[in-house]
């Protein structure tokens, strides 16, 4: 009450009347009830509470009742931005040598069917196209990940039973004792299922271990271990200190803050003893008779891509190219050779967004 008081707040259990009992709390022999749980709010927003109810029938296992509040608040819209979701095609069927191989033919069979294109954007769509299509055919849509259930049927039923018998009168003697049974026979049920899961994850481990399968290896590490990477704080200050929430204003903050960063004062420095420096050439392997890349270079770097990596704008990631075969080998050799004759690049390679 003091507290309350002294922040000007209300309990908004006092607030609206119920026929049933309003404790939250029952001492474990059912003789004594007292209601120590509360939902308090200010009393500027005290016509913003409909209703606030204690709610018998959620069960944790503890002897507290949940106390449920109905709130209705005037908020800022927000627009809500829909992102569109793109199927993926499965890249670890790439690992397979028949699928490699399988893959290499769809590819060849596509691109002798394309027609030569004479325009560099239109060349550089029906390959991302082609690309796209054969990755989807051959090897499949990508499942999404579907959260793994750690309890079984066993525990679940228990926990439904144990339900039953909180929402009865817990002044009774003979629903107290059969509560305090199932809620043991709950939590040890729930212990078996766990270690169960754990000792399922290990072995998994281990089949990914001798398959040389290092990424699956650290991601059950990462699962058994419950680490996760940690969120990005979003709070920006301004040069007093100050956080800033407003989208709008965060984004203004940024570009004085790089701004000040990338363009400071000029110095008093002397420039003129550059003045005599032999210039350097940037790449001294390249001379004015060299010529579009040859196929050679091409497969020389398409193998020294790595796996596992984002895709970018186009949609395609290194395996898709990385195991494409002589048949896309020979569509990317035309098209670096269109490249370098016009001396123009699609639109999509300026764009270096990765997406995550």
């Amino acid at each position: 009450m003091d507290i309350c008081a002294a922040n000007q707040l209300v309990i908004g259990g006092t607030l609206f009347q119920h026929r049933d009992n309003k404790g939250t709390w029952w001492s474990p022999n059912g003789l004594t009830v007292n209601q120590i749980d509360h939902i308090c709010i200010s009393g500027r927003f005290q016509h913003s509470l409909f209703n606030v109810k204690v709610c018998r029938g959620a069960d944790i296992g503890s002897d507290h009742y949940l106390v449920r509040g109905r709130l209705q608040i005037k908020l800022q819209s927000v627009a809500k931005i829909t992102a569109k979701r793109h199927d993926v095609p499965a890249i670890e069927h790439l690992r397979n040598s028949s699928k490699v191989q399988e893959y290499n033919v769809a590819l060849q069979n596509r691109f002798d069917c394309l027609v030569n294109e004479v325009n560099l954007e239109d060349m550089w769509d029906n390959f991302k196209q082609t690309v796209t299509d054969v990755s989807m055919e051959v090897l499949g849509k990508r499942p999404r990940k579907v959260k793994e259930q750690h309890l079984s049927q066993t525990s679940k039923n228990l926990i439904e039973q144990r339900g039953m018998f909180k929402r009865r009168d817990p002044t009774s003697n003979v629903n107290r004792s059969a509560y305090s049974k199932l809620n043991k026979l709950v939590k040890k049920s729930c212990k078996i299922d766990d270690n169960n899961w754990a000792t399922k994850i290990a072995t998994d481990l281990e089949e990914a271990s001798k398959k040389g399968q290092q990424r699956e290896v650290w991601d059950k590490i990462k699962k058994i271990s419950g680490k996760k990477k940690k969120k990005v704080g979003m709070s920006v200050r301004d040069k007093d200190g100050h956080f800033i929430t407003d989208p709008d204003s965060q984004k203004e903050r940024w570009k004085e803050h790089f701004t000040e960063l990338l363009n400071p004062p000029l110095s008093d420095a002397n420039l003129d003893d550059l003045d005599g420096v032999p210039s350097q050439p940037s790449f001294d392997y390249l001379s004015c008779s060299d010529g579009p890349p040859s196929r050679d270079e091409i497969s020389y770097a398409l193998k020294k891509l790595k796996n596992c990596k984002s895709a970018g704008v186009d949609e395609i990631t290194n395996e898709q190219l990385k195991y494409g075969g002589s048949a896309l080998v020979g569509q990317l050799e035309l098209l670096f050779k269109n490249v370098w004759e016009e001396e123009v690049i699609p639109e999509d390679w300026l764009n270096h967004i990765k997406k995550v």
